[in-house]
């Protein structure tokens, strides 16, 4: 796969999310087709969770998507991007079967409080857990970052806009240089695409 060609499709574009779900289910059927029934249920969560609205479940199904493009075929990242953002819908969210207590751990140092977002102590104490967590927290969390720039210009608010870019300056793109070069290629290319943006409102 290819990420310069998906960089320059979706760049400012309605991806096809139902492709790229459809790319990502075939993909772990191909190479990891054991852990496929692990990735469904999963799935089925999420969209408990959001009301079965799949609208709502596109992040992190391209999430775990782009996770393949950057750090091969890892399955544990695959799944793990599925559920990332769980706690953010239900904050109750407690281990099973599907959700140990070692990923159940990672989704606390990933949960953000959006309230307290851009608190003037709060974010760096959150970076601070990032920085200091696992190489599977660390990916994800760029990750996630690349999705949400990618669909950044759809939010209208300039201010919000000038302070979550600030964010990914002064913390995700030094996080991903030292994860994988690509990764903070594409990741910066999209944050200065960005300020390109905001300056031209």
């Amino acid at each position: 796969m290819n990420f310069n060609l998906e960089y320059i499709k979706g760049l400012g574009k309605n991806r096809d999310n139902l492709i790229i779900k459809k790319k990502i289910e075939d993909l772990i059927k191909k190479n990891h087709n054991e852990y496929f029934n692990d990735y469904r249920i999963l799935l089925n969560l999420q969209l408990k969770l959001n009301k079965k609205k799949i609208s709502r479940v596109y992040h992190p199904i391209r999430v775990s998507y782009y996770s393949t493009f950057f750090f091969k075929k890892d399955i544990k990242l695959i799944l793990f991007s599925i559920m990332h953002n769980l706690l953010e819908h239900d904050k109750k969210t407690k281990s099973s079967t599907y959700i140990n207590k070692k990923n159940l751990k990672r989704l606390h140092v990933l949960y953000i409080d959006n309230e307290k977002k851009y608190n003037e102590k709060y974010l760096p104490d959150y970076y601070k857990k990032i920085y200091t967590s696992d190489l599977l927290t660390k990916k994800l969390k760029c990750l996630d970052k690349l999705d949400n720039l990618f669909n950044l210009y759809k939010n209208n608010d300039k201010n919000l806009k000038k302070k979550y870019l600030i964010e990914v300056k002064k913390y995700i793109l030094p996080l991903a240089k030292k994860l994988s070069k690509s990764l903070f290629f594409y990741l910066n290319l999209l944050y200065l695409h960005n300020i390109q943006l905001l300056n031209q409102n």
